[in-house]
C-alpha cells in the first residue's frame, strides 16, 4: 500500500528502472520504490509508545540503553532488554551519548517562573552533563541569550558544543564551544544567518559540523577550538528546515546530510563539502540521517514517512522500511550496527532489523 497522494489518482506507470509513477487529479507527480519489501515482522522489532509528542532526537550509549526525546520536552531512557523506560528526564530539547558512553548531555531551556516559557535576558537555557549510570549532574553549561536546542561532546570528553537560537550583539546565531572542567563561560566559536539545528563532532576529533535552519552546513576546527572561527561551509544555503541532522562517517571522512530537498548527500570532508553521493529515492524532504557504527550502512529519513538504508560505500539502496505515519525527525544505530532506531512526527519510536540483510 503506498499512501502520500490527496487526491484521485489518475495514472499510473512503470519506468525502465523499475520505478513506479504516480499522477493525481491535482497534478502532483510521485515516484515510488516500486521493488518488493519485506513483511514488518522480519524488519521490525517493536514500537516504543510513551511520548505523547513528536520525537525529536535519538541516541544509544555503547551498552545498548536508547536515549529518546520529545517535542514536549520529555527525555526517556529506555532498557531495550525490557523495552521499557527506565528513567525519565523533563524539559529537555537534544539528548546525546558521549562517544566513550560515560556521559549523557541533555539541551534544556529552565523556565524562569516570573517569564513562563518567552525569552527574557534572564531566562537561562542549560546543557547539562550526566553520568550516565546514576543520571547525577557532573556540570551544567549555561547560556543567557537564547535557546540552546543541540549539543554534542568532543570525543577527548574536553568540550562541549551547542547551538540554537542563542545570539550575539549582531543579532547572528551562535555556535558556542564550553572547556567544561575548566570554564563555566562559553566561548562563541562561529556564527549561522539563523537558528542551529544540529552539531556533531567527528570520532577523530578533527572537525566539528553545525547546521543551520536555512541548510547551511558548517565545518570547524576542531583542534582550535578555543579561538574565534569563520567556519568552512560544506554545503549551501538550500530550503528552510524546522528539524535537519548531520552525520559524520565512523572514520571522519565523509559527512552526510539532506540536500534541502528528496536526495541524501554524502560529502568529501578532506575536499572541504565536494559531494561523494547524492542518493536518491526519498519521495519528500530528507530532514535525517545516521551511519551505523561499523561503517557499512547510512540511513536516511523524511517527510516521506519512510526510513531508507543505503550502503555507506557506494550509496546502492538496501531497504526501505515502512511503519512510521508521518515525518521522520529522527535516527540512530545501536552499538553493533544490527537495529535501528526511527522517530519522528506519529510520536513512536520503531526500532528495524538490519541483520537480515547478510542472512
Amino acid at each position: 500500500s503506498l499512501t502520500g497522494h490527496r487526491n484521485s489518482i489518475s495514472h499510473l506507470m512503470f519506468t525502465p528502472s523499475g520505478e513506479l509513477l504516480s499522477g493525481d487529479v491535482n497534478g502532483s507527480i510521485r515516484v515510488w520504490d516500486a521493488s518488493p519489501r519485506l513483511n514488518t515482522h522480519q524488519d521490525q522489532v517493536i514500537v516504543l509508545k510513551e511520548h505523547a509528542n513528536r520525537i525529536w532526537s535519538l541516541s544509544f550509549l555503547p551498552d545498548g540503553r536508547l536515549l529518546s526525546s520529545g517535542e514536549n520536552g520529555r527525555g526517556l531512557i529506555w532498557d531495550m532488554g525490557t523495552n521499557k523506560f527506565s528513567h525519565e528526564i523533563s524539559s529537555i530539547f537534544d539528548i546525546v551519548s558521549s562517544l566513550d558512553g560515560r556521559y549523557v548531555l541533555t539541551a534544556h531551556g529552565d523556565a524562569d517562573p516570573d517569564v513562563g516559557d518567552k525569552w527574557s535576558p534572564d531566562h537561562q537555557h542549560v546543557i547539562r552533563v550526566l553520568d550516565s549510570l546514576t543520571f547525577n549532574e557532573r556540570f551544567k553549561c549555561v547560556s543567557r541569550s537564547g535557546e540552546l536546542l543541540c549539543t554534542d561532546m568532543s570525543p577527548s570528553g574536553k568540550y562541549i558544543a551547542a547551538g540554537g537560537y542563542a545570539i550575539d550583539e549582531q543579532q547572528r546565531y551562535n555556535l558556542r564551544i564550553w572547556d567544561w572542567e575548566k570554564s563555566e563561560e562559553p566561548l562563541s566559536l562561529g556564527t549561522h544567518d539563523v537558528g542551529i539545528l544540529d552539531v556533531a563532532f567527528s570520532p577523530n576529533g578533527l572537525h566539528l559540523a553545525s547546521a543551520s535552519a536555512d541548510g547551511v552546513v558548517k565545518l570547524w576546527d576542531g583542534t582550535r577550538l578555543n579561538e574565534k572561527q569563520e567556519g568552512q561551509i560544506l554545503w549551501p544555503r538550500s530550503a528552510g528546515f524546522e528539524l535537519l541532522k548531520i552525520a559524520f562517517s565512523p572514520d571522519s571522512k565523509r559527512l552526510a546530510t539532506g540536500d534541502g530537498f528528496n536526495d541524501v548527500v554524502v560529502l568529501d570532508v578532506e575536499k572541504k563539502g565536494s559531494p561523494i553521493l547524492r542518493l536518491k529515492g526519498h519521495g519528500e524532504m530528507v530532514v535525517c540521517v545516521a551511519f551505523s557504527p561499523d561503517g557499512r550502512y547510512l540511513a536516511s529519513g523524511g517527510a516521506d514517512n519512510t526510513v531508507r538504508l543505503w550502503d555507506a560505500r557506494n550509496g546502492k539502496h538496501l531497504h526501505t522500511y515502512i511503519g512510521h505515519t508521518s515525518i521522520i525527525n529522527a535516527l540512530a544505530f545501536g552499538p553493533n550496527s544490527r537495529f535501528l532506531a526511527s522517530g519522528g512526527h506519529d510520536y513512536d519510536i520503531r526500532v528495524w532489523r538490519t541483520d537480515f540483510l547478510t542472512r
